[in-house]
This record gives structure tokens, C-alpha cells and sequence, in this order.
């Protein structure tokens, strides 16, 4: 495993049972990464569905406070921090 970063990856399910069989799991193995991170590690990651444009997101928290809003293909379109 590797410590958090503040970003979000991707992976296949057999690099998921890789991880799981004790084998490890290696965060350049990802399939996608988001670019930008969060600037701490992430507490919570959802995904959203506007209906009007029927484009889905990835919302995600922080340990800090911090919000941030992502695209389906990891670019990442706001960060907010709710506490200074």
C-alpha cells in the first residue's frame, strides 16, 4: 500500500485481488490518476449525476476540510476549503 496523497486512481479488478492476496499494490499501477491533488488525504469520495446535462462526477472530501470536484476522466474542475 502507499500513503495518501490527496488524489484519486483507478484500477482493474485483477490488480484489486492482486492487492487483496497480499501481493501489494503499487499506486503507478493505476489506470487513471487525477492530476491535481487534494492538499490532504481524502476522507470520502462520491459520485454525482446532473440530470440536466447527464454528465456524471466524482465528489470527494479531505481530512482538512477540503472539497473537490472531478470529471469521469480524473480532471479535476474545483477545489473548495471550508475551513482556514
Amino acid at each position: 500500500m502507499y500513503p495518501a496523497d490527496g488524489r484519486i486512481r483507478n484500477f482493474n479488478i485483477p490488480q484489486l485481488a492482486k492487492a487483496f492476496s497480499g501481493t501489494g499494490l503499487q499506486a503507478d499501477a493505476a489506470t487513471h490518476v487525477s492530476g491535481r491533488p487534494l492538499p490532504s488525504s481524502l476522507a470520502g469520495l462520491h459520485t454525482v449525476h446532473n440530470p440536466r446535462t447527464k454528465e456524471i462526477y466524482f465528489i470527494g472530501g479531505g481530512d482538512d476540510g477540503s472539497i473537490a470536484l472531478w470529471s469521469t476522466q480524473y480532471a479535476i474542475f474545483a477545489i473548495w476549503n471550508d475551513f482556514f
